[in-house]
């Protein structure tokens, strides 16, 4: 019986616990970013409800900083629109937070993010292509040397693939 009590008072102080993190969190979250910072997630999820949807199709919301809302469009013509919907925008995404967050609203044009260029295909050399280098002059005088001296070793094996290398071996 004692055993299930214990367990049940960890239970509660776990619990406890947790509670006291999420309320940690939330005065950390609102010490930096200000009380809206929840509210704001919500905003950027219901946009067009916030603003309707003839401005929602205009631009979305891209950010903000401090009092400034950033906003996109897609093309300078909804560009235009949006600039002379500012003061409504503002009243409206402010009525939807509940207090007046935004002051300001800063507008930039849409662009895709740019592609990763493509790598550079390097050439595959060809193994029958010929030799980039002529090989140096005299080349070769020295195999009837070690075919006597070193018969059957890797020096002359070495030897041998370097001249075919240059074309000048052929068995």
């Amino acid at each position: 019986m004692s055993e299930k009590k214990s367990f049940l008072r960890k239970l509660a102080r776990r619990k406890r616990k947790m509670a006291l993190m999420d309320e940690a969190l939330h005065v950390l979250f609102t010490r930096q970013c200000g009380e809206h910072i929840f509210a704001l997630q919500g905003l950027w999820k219901n946009w067009e409800r916030a603003v309707g949807g003839e401005i929602a199709a205009l631009g979305r919301p891209a950010g903000h900083n401090g009092a400034t809302l950033y906003l996109c469009a897609e093309d300078s013509m909804a560009l235009q629109d949006l600039k002379m919907l500012s003061p409504e925008i503002l009243r409206l995404a402010n009525s939807y937070l509940g207090n007046p967050v935004f002051s300001a609203i800063s507008l930039s044009l849409h662009t895709p993010a740019p592609q990763p260029a493509l790598p550079i295909a390097t050439p595959v050399p060809d193994r029958n292509a010929p030799p980039p280098l002529s090989p140096p002059a005299g080349f070769g005088f020295l195999l009837p040397e070690l075919r006597k001296t070193f018969p059957d070793s890797p020096e002359l094996r070495s030897y041998v693939a370097v001249m075919r290398y240059y074309g000048l071996f052929a068995e």
